[in-house]
């Protein structure tokens, strides 16, 4: 079974959305925050990584949080599908350039959130290694 770890600080959000991904057939793991999930990293196996990009002030940014995974040989391969609220364009931007597969804007269905980590879980390893467009 596919393993997904969703990164999300607002608990109502990330149950809901552990909840929908769970339903939909792989096992979740949560992170209440960038700075958490990093702490667990050498712990944790994921297949794809979901990450809010805004965290709470004085706390590791989701951002900052993808740019460690892109620089770890470990993780770097990892599909990661960004959730970001409309007014984080440049961050957004960054994202993509640190190879985020996928930038969805919140707020966000939690069908969404589960097509998006369908598309790309279920899709061959040679088509899913590029970038994807944003999707606003």
């Amino acid at each position: 079974m596919k393993r997904v770890l969703i990164v999300e600080d607002e608990a109502p959000l990330r149950e809901l959305w552990l909840e929908a991904v769970r339903e939909g057939g792989y096992e979740v793991i949560a992170a209440e925050s960038a700075d958490d999930a990093f702490a667990r990293l050498d712990a944790l196996r994921a297949d794809l990584i979901v990450l809010d990009l805004l965290m709470p002030p004085m706390q590791m940014s989701g951002l900052e949080l993808l740019a460690r995974l892109h620089e770890n040989p470990r993780w770097r391969d990892v599909p990661v599908v960004i959730t970001s609220a409309i007014g984080q364009a440049l961050d957004r931007e960054t994202a993509a350039s640190l190879g985020a597969r996928e930038i969805l804007t919140k707020p966000l269905r939690s069908a969404e959130l589960l097509a998006a980590i369908r598309g790309i879980i279920n899709t061959p390893a040679d088509r899913a290694a590029a970038p994807r467009p944003f999707v606003s």
